[in-house]
């Protein structure tokens, strides 16, 4: 829901006192409205306006006047109407108008929405592959469906953000904050997300295929059967986060903080997790065939029935750890300090006479 003061629209006194933009575009804007009889520059006023900065205004409702100008060149084209009074509304039609004129003219500049606040906005569905969104604030924004493929967006805070079912494929999001953020079923395929703040935000099922999630935080965060596969993970502090039957084959998590996570059912095959901190998690009927556990962590983890046939452990610390129906067969133990590991019956691949 919008903020009160963004369905604000101004009184025609308040109207009268809007400060004209500078004479070039005045020009441009009486002969767009001539020929389509485009919003004018006191209705974009009245619809952005204490929202937006004035030059923010003025540069939106210049890039309006011109798509008008430039679709007025085709006369079959229909002009799609302006749904609504709200900014969310006009931010729409204009995507639509950029859409359209694009259909005809391939070479059409990219809007350019560089530094406006969209905050609780309702965006979802729009397709932003090509807008310019340098430092814009998307708090609470409704991004839901939306597209914002290979995007730039570093620093960009989408704390609270939508992001369910978007796509964000190969999108640069360095030092992103997206606390709380919601990206179910988010598709996230080859992201950059190299130190983003992802604390207690909700992934499930979400495909992080190939995404560089170095040193981000992903504390207490969902991840409920996301798809991770080749993920870059090192350095991640992921405390407390849910992975239960995430797909992590060969997701490199070297040096991850995973302490008290929950990764029951996971798939970790072939995973690599060199001096890995995963004491006292959650890894109940895990698969870690050929996993890569060398100096890893694991003191206190629940790893009953979990798969390691294969896996290296080498100078690991399972002090603690419970193995009850664990499978270890073909497993390396060179060096691995087994002391006080609890289990109820034997361990395949383990001879515990000697520990």
């Amino acid at each position: 829901m919008l903020p009160s003061h963004a369905l604000q629209v101004a009184s025609p006194s308040a109207v009268s006192s809007i400060p004209s933009p500078v004479p070039c575009i005045a020009t441009m804007v009486e002969a767009a409205i001539d020929l389509l009889h485009p919003l004018s520059y006191q209705q974009f006023y009245a619809r952005f306006s204490p929202v937006q900065s004035l030059m923010g205004i003025q540069r939106l409702h210049s890039q309006y006047v011109t798509h008008c100008q430039l679709l007025r060149q085709y006369p079959s084209v229909v002009i799609p109407d302006v749904s609504g009074t709200t900014p969310a509304s006009m931010i729409r039609h204009m995507v639509q108008l950029h859409l359209l004129l694009s259909e005809y003219d391939a070479n059409v500049a990219c809007l350019d929405f560089s530094d406006l606040d969209f905050s609780l906005m309702d965006l979802s569905g729009l397709q932003l592959d090509h807008v310019n969104l340098t430092n814009v604030k998307l708090t609470f924004t409704n991004l839901n469906r939306a597209s914002l493929r290979r995007q730039f967006l570093m620093s960009v805070d989408l704390s609270h953000a939508d992001l369910s079912r978007a796509d964000l494929t190969e999108t640069q999001l360095p030092n992103a904050k997206l606390v709380e953020a919601c990206l179910v079923k988010g598709i996230l395929m080859g992201a950059h997300l190299y130190g983003a703040n992802l604390r207690r935000a909700n992934l499930t099922d979400a495909d992080l295929s190939d995404v560089q999630l170095g040193q981000a935080n992903l504390q207490d965060a969902i991840l409920s059967g996301a798809t991770m596969c080749h993920a870059n993970l090192s350095e991640v502090n992921a405390t407390g986060a849910r992975l239960p039957y995430a797909h992590l084959i060969k997701v490199n998590l070297t040096r991850a903080n995973l302490t008290h996570a929950y990764m029951d059912g996971a798939d970790l095959r072939r995973a690599i997790l060199n001096e890995t901190r995963i004491s006292m998690a959650h890894l109940n009927e895990a698969d870690l065939r050929g996993a890569d556990l060398t100096g890893a962590d694991l003191r206190g983890a629940d790893l009953t029935g979990a798969d390691l046939r294969g896996a290296i452990l080498t100078g690991a610390d399972l002090r603690g750890a419970i193995l009850t129906g664990a499978d270890l067969r073909g497993a390396i133990l060179t060096g691995a300090n087994l002391t006080g590991i609890r289990w109820d019956g034997p361990v395949a691949g383990l001879s515990l006479d000697s520990h």
